[in-house]
């Protein structure tokens, strides 16, 4: 033998893993730029949205709401908010991805079952 590494063996392993964690962290960074205006104006209407619930439940059990009453209407209320059609097409597409990670994963696992017999 002339003594090179072949193309498998562990020293070229090693810059394809850093290549790929220097992608992986770049897509990463790029992600979390371009989505940190939504992820912060969508956490600014989650707290407000909290604070007026607050305030309504505040407000209906000093009229003299029961409970069981304000707790019909919240369920309503969240259940008429998840049969909008934004809200299937979102899980719709989450239905997607899943399906698509789980024969990603069942092929790499089968792949992997494949070469360890």
């Amino acid at each position: 033998m002339d003594g090179r590494p072949t193309p498998g063996a562990r020293g070229a392993r090693a810059p394809r893993i850093a290549g790929l964690v220097v992608l992986i962290v770049a897509g990463l960074a790029a992600t979390l730029y371009l989505a940190a205006p939504f992820l912060l104006r969508a956490a600014g209407s989650a707290i407000t949205m909290a604070i007026n619930a607050c305030v309504s439940i505040a407000l209906s059990i000093s009229v003299g709401v029961s409970l069981w009453t304000l707790a019909g209407t919240v369920g309503r209320t969240v259940a008429l908010s998840l049969v909008t059609p934004g809200t299937s097409a979102g899980l719709g597409a989450l239905v997607i991805v899943a399906a698509l990670a789980a024969y990603g994963l069942n092929r790499l696992l089968g792949a992997e079952e494949e070469s360890s017999r």
